[in-house]
């Protein structure tokens, strides 16, 4: 009889350890959750959308940044152009006809000048022989008179049909040797900018033209009609 007691009293201490492990296991799987908490997984989802929210909107604003500057760098490209058109399309030119000519030592060449505004605006140019070869001389005439500068007058002059009658007048030394040379004259039209015009000229010792003829019988007679 005393020893079902104990073995009972053995068996309810048992049970009782048991039901408090229980107890105990189950309070401290609640104070700290598992890796596969619903709760847990839905805060860190949740984060981590934040923190995507945040670096989408970082990569955005960059990428804003980063177009505006292309943009800008567009506009500043074509305005640059632009200028450029505009610096092109004023001032005058000064051109002739034939830049190039063929002279013996010694002769003087006359090249006809053209004078155009690019713009229509008129200006008053000064004109002067930039670059001549060593022992080379030459000047401006215009209406027979040696000039220094030129009125180029703008569109409405030019369609109205008036001109202007200008040209350089080049001395070639009599001691020129055969060869090619180059002279530069310079249009300045002040704030109208500058052009410059380059000419060449080939020096020969032969004439332009110059041929000989021969004949077997320089003299000779017969009837009217006759062919010899």
């Amino acid at each position: 009889m005393r020893c079902r007691k104990l073995w009972s009293r053995r068996r309810a201490a048992a049970a009782m350890l048991m039901a408090a492990a229980m107890i105990f296991g189950s309070t401290a799987g609640a104070e700290e959750p598992s890796d596969k908490d619903p709760a847990a997984g839905s805060a860190a989802t949740e984060a981590d959308a934040e923190a995507g929210v945040q670096t989408a909107g970082e990569e955005t604003d960059g990428d804003s940044s980063e177009a505006d500057a292309q943009t800008s760098g567009e506009e500043t490209d074509e305005d640059f152009l632009e200028d450029n058109a505009d610096a092109e399309a004023s001032g005058i030119d000064m051109s002739t006809d034939y830049p190039g000519v063929t002279a013996k030592a010694g002769d003087t060449v006359n090249f006809p000048l053209d004078f155009a505004s690019l713009n229509g605006e008129g200006y008053d140019v000064a004109l002067s022989a930039a670059s001549l070869p060593e022992g080379w001389t030459g000047y401006f005439r215009g209406d027979n008179k040696e000039i220094t500068r030129i009125h180029v007058k703008g569109e409405t002059a030019a369609d109205a049909g008036d001109s202007v009658d200008a040209q350089f007048s080049l001395s070639v030394p009599a001691e020129a040797g055969e060869g090619t040379y180059k002279v530069e004259l310079e249009a300045d039209a002040g704030e109208g900018g500058k052009d410059v015009l380059e000419l060449e000229v080939a020096v020969s010792q032969e004439e332009s033209g110059q041929s000989d003829f021969t004949s077997e019988y320089p003299q000779q007679q017969g009837m009217s009609g006759t062919s010899f």
